[in-house]
């Protein structure tokens, strides 16, 4: 199997860059592509291994009684963050582009009113660190046997809709390296 190796555009660590220091623990999602998928046009590359594969998760309930309904959401989210509590390679985080730990002190505000009545939803970010051997399949596979193996209250179910993404952690690290690299193209 194919090493999970990604191409981190120079824009992508650009803008990371940019910004001077990231809280203890936030991620920030990047585009990657596999080197065969880069366009003709010129640029400089930092080539880095992520941190984390992620993917966002839909945790959605249908149960009729709003109070009930929010009941069982609020404690799926517990029981999500509970299940990764107990293994090394699973976190959760909330966000889009930056992402901050997921607690227990965030259910209520994660919890909104899905588009169909009667259902509401909440979404988190399901994040498993990469290690120099893993794989795409072995990466993903442990995600979904943590979806597996967390319990669900009532009528609640965790969906994995989302596509699959990387996240750097402290991205201002490779900054060095990056001036560099467009120093050289410079000259």
């Amino acid at each position: 199997m194919k090493r999970i190796n990604f191409v981190v555009f120079l824009i992508a660590i650009t803008v990371a860059c940019a910004v001077p220091a990231f809280a203890q623990g936030e991620t920030v999602v990047v585009t990657g592509y596999r080197a065969s998928e880069q366009s003709e046009a010129p640029y400089v590359t930092l080539i880095q291994r992520a941190d984390h594969l992620i993917t966002k998760v839909r945790v959605v309930c249908d149960t009729r009684d709003l109070d009930k309904r929010k009941g069982e959401l609020r404690q799926t989210l517990h029981d999500m963050i509970a299940e990764a509590a107990h293994t090394k390679s699973i976190s959760l985080s909330i966000g889009d582009d930056m992402l901050v730990d997921f607690t227990d002190e965030m259910l209520d505000k994660v919890i909104v009113p899905d588009s169909k009545a009667d259902t509401s939803d909440a979404y988190v970010v399901i994040k498993t660190g990469l290690g120099k051997d893993d794989t795409f399949n072995g990466a993903t596979q442990r995600i979904k046997d943590y979806v597996t193996r967390t319990p669900k209250t009532g009528r609640t179910e965790i969906l994995l809709e989302e596509p699959w993404n990387l996240g750097l952690v402290q991205p201002e690290r490779y900054r060095p390296a990056l001036l560099a690299k467009i120093a050289d193209d410079a000259k």
